[in-house]
């Protein structure tokens, strides 16, 4: 069954004249990293500056990913059906609203509905760069709420909001707002408990404040030095039923393919909403039709700085010992083998790989921990703990 994932960001930090502030820059650019790690199909945005600005930031980090703008996400204000029923703090918000412009925000409003809230015939992840409204208006619309009630739902600057589509359930599954991406200093307005919002005299709702965070002002530029979001990963090494060889995936299908011509293990990038083991477990199953129920954790690396990108990225590595079904030949990304484990330095891989990967397969059973920062292509440093 498809899945459209429906990625929405809120547009970063903006002047009353619509471009975005320092902050506002530092925003997008991180929101950038932590989607950087996800197969985006495609990036569509609001023609409004400071969400074409936005939209520039984030995709420097998805530089293939091809991008379009949209009328649908404009900010408009989306219908309500009964105005005068909205609690006296609203309805005075929509005092100066027009006809016309009620006209042409229900217009809009129903066509983005129609356009991006809909399951898709092959899996997608769309990224939406719009503004407060309207992502209020796909959650609402997510959780079959009232149709006034994108009231209230207040998004802080670049906070990102997942919705996923699928045609077998009856609702869409919506995420939380995160904050993941941004210190707290570079959270901004909408992320203060004593913030103002898009909605003069709006309350921020609680499901969307962040949690524990005091109710005093902060300021200041972000702050991007030892603070990292990385983007969540898989590694699992499935071992032959007599548990001397491996099955490695040999990634010479993509010439353009940063691992093009390296034999890896199966794994990959986690979904919105999985934990790390589903994760898992679905990427082997993608991979190479196998079944793997029982998976054991041997340890976590962290990657900095890693690629052409300069990723930030967490894997979870697993061993599989045992299995269900045979394995496919191969997948879109390159075809699969199985290696001695004896014999894997022989094998084309990161020459890093080879400092760690003997704790995947060695009898102790503490799960290691390491630390491989990067530049680009080449290690700097490693070491890790047990």
């Amino acid at each position: 069954m498809a899945n459209r994932f429906l990625h929405l960001v809120r547009h970063g930090e903006a002047t009353a004249d619509g471009r975005l502030t320092e902050r506002g820059e530092q925003q997008a650019r991180l929101v950038g990293r932590r989607l950087a790690g996800l197969p985006i199909t495609t990036i569509q945005h609001s023609p409004l500056p400071r969400a074409v600005r936005t939209t520039q930031l984030i995709s420097e980090c998805l530089p293939e990913v091809p991008v379009q703008v949209s009328e649908l996400l404009d900010d408009h204000v989306p219908p309500v059906p009964d105005p005068q029923s909205l609690p006296d703090v609203y309805l005075r918000f929509l005092d100066g609203v027009t006809a016309e412009e009620y006209a042409v925000g229900a217009r809009l409003a129903e066509a983005a509905i129609a356009r991006y809230a809909v399951p898709a015939e092959v899996d997608t992840h769309d990224l939406v760069v719009t503004h407060n409204f309207q992502i209020g208006w796909f959650v609402r619309h997510a959780l079959h709420a009232p149709g006034w009630r994108w009231f209230g739902l207040n998004q802080g600057n670049c906070a990102l909001t997942t919705i996923l589509y699928r045609s077998d359930r009856p609702r869409p599954w919506c995420s939380s707002t995160t904050w993941g991406t941004c210190r707290r200093n570079c959270a901004g307005p909408a992320f203060r408990r004593t913030s103002t919002s898009d909605q003069p005299g709006a309350p921020v709702s609680p499901v969307h404040a962040p949690v524990g965070q005091p109710d005093t002002d902060r300021t200041g530029p972000c702050h991007t030095g030892p603070m990292i979001a990385p983007v969540l990963q898989t590694a699992v090494y499935v071992r032959s039923p007599d548990q001397t060889q491996v099955l490695l995936i040999h990634r010479n299908k993509r010439p353009q393919d940063v691992h093009h011509g390296k034999y890896l293990s199966l794994g990959g990038h986690v979904e919105p909403g999985e934990d790390v083991l589903t994760g898992a477990r679905r990427e082997v199953y993608e991979e190479s039709g196998l079944v793997t129920a029982d998976l054991a954790l041997r340890g976590t690396m962290l990657w900095t700085g890693f690629g052409p990108r300069r990723l930030d990225l967490l894997c979870f590595v697993f061993r599989a010992d045992s299995f269900d079904g045979t394995p496919h030949l191969g997948n879109h990304e390159g075809t699969l083998e199985w290696v001695p484990i004896n014999d894997m330095h022989s094998r084309p891989m990161w020459d890093s790989d080879h400092l760690w990967l003997p704790m995947v397969f060695d009898a102790d059973p503490r799960p290691f921990h390491g630390v491989m920062p990067y530049d680009g292509d080449r290690m700097l440093d490693w070491s890790y703990q047990r």
